[in-house]
């Protein structure tokens, strides 16, 4: 959990930075190009076909950034325009799908409004990156990585650079507001966690849902006050964590020792500003919490 490590609401914003802004696989790549569909390679079409039955992409790109090869392949799904990032190996780092600005929660929407009044909403997308939390020891300091499963780091921090939550509390099923159990049960199909925590970070309410261990995962899904699902994590045993993502995590950081594996995904929001010939690309969590490395061009 987040708050088992210590971090609160601002380190988690600043995990979202790390991902967004370190040499980014969101935001830049060294060489692009279109690529046709026939000649993906074959775990990509098998994702691809598995995530969206039965649709052939409109768009496909192949990327290659820090020496790591991505398939970015773009669907008209559900009457929504979204896209599915994979690495070369068809396992899936980031989803995108598009939201009609007015289909912003209104704290995102209120946030645009009082810091940049002046400014046009032209798009907005939901977005879903994947990656591992490694909690490793290097020297005796406690270090914890953000790692994809193809190996490549996207950023570290000391385990005490995150903040304590301003308050923490264990809360009854049945005193849950509606919209976050009606979430909860949403994401579970129904089966009931066996602990609930309220914490209150910056002023913002999440509530966190653990459930029973199975096949040797515990899983979490935290949502914020409006019952929209600001993370999802599985704490997975060490043996589990992909192969691949362990030897580069022990080339990058020599004489460590993995504490701990949680696999996780982000869930946040993307929209873009424009105010004459200036765009503004800005990412908020659904409750109107800023994340920082918002980007100006």
């Amino acid at each position: 959990m987040l708050h088992k490590k210590g971090f609160s609401n601002r380190s988690f914003t600043i995990v979202l930075f790390l991902l967004l802004v370190l040499p980014s696989l969101v935001l830049t790549a060294e060489s692009e190009e279109t690529v046709s569909a026939k000649d993906l390679p074959p775990a990509v079409k098998e994702t691809l076909n598995n995530l969206r039955p039965g649709l052939e992409p409109e768009k496909v790109e192949r990327e290659e950034d820090d020496g790591f090869l991505y398939f970015e392949a773009e669907f008209k799904w559900n009457d929504t325009e979204n896209e599915i990032k994979t690495d070369d190996k068809g396992r899936v780092v980031e989803l995108e799908e598009a939201v009609l600005p007015s289909h912003l929660s209104p704290a995102i929407q209120k946030q645009i409004e009082a810091n940049y009044p002046s400014h046009e909403l032209e798009e907005a997308e939901q977005v879903s990156l994947n990656y591992y939390e490694v909690e490793i020891t290097v020297n005796g300091e406690e270090t914890v990585v953000r790692i994809l499963e193809n190996g490549r780091v996207l950023g570290s921090e000391s385990e005490d650079e995150g903040g304590e939550n301003e308050d923490e509390q264990v809360v009854p099923w049945e005193s849950l507001p509606a919209e976050i159990k009606r979430s909860i049960e949403d994401h579970r199909s129904g089966e009931q966690p066996v602990k609930i925590e309220r914490s209150l970070d910056d002023g913002y309410t999440y509530f966190e849902a653990e459930y029973s261990k199975k096949n040797g995962v515990t899983h979490e899904v935290k949502v914020d006050e409006m019952g929209q699902i600001v993370e999802i994590e599985d704490e997975i045993p060490v043996d589990k964590f992909p192969m691949e993502a362990r030897d580069s995590l022990a080339k990058s950081f020599p004489n460590s020792s993995i504490k701990e594996v949680t696999r996780k995904q982000a869930v946040y929001f993307t929209v873009e500003l424009e105010k004459g010939d200036q765009e503004l690309e800005l990412s908020f969590l659904s409750n109107g919490s800023p994340i920082d490395g918002n980007e100006e061009d």
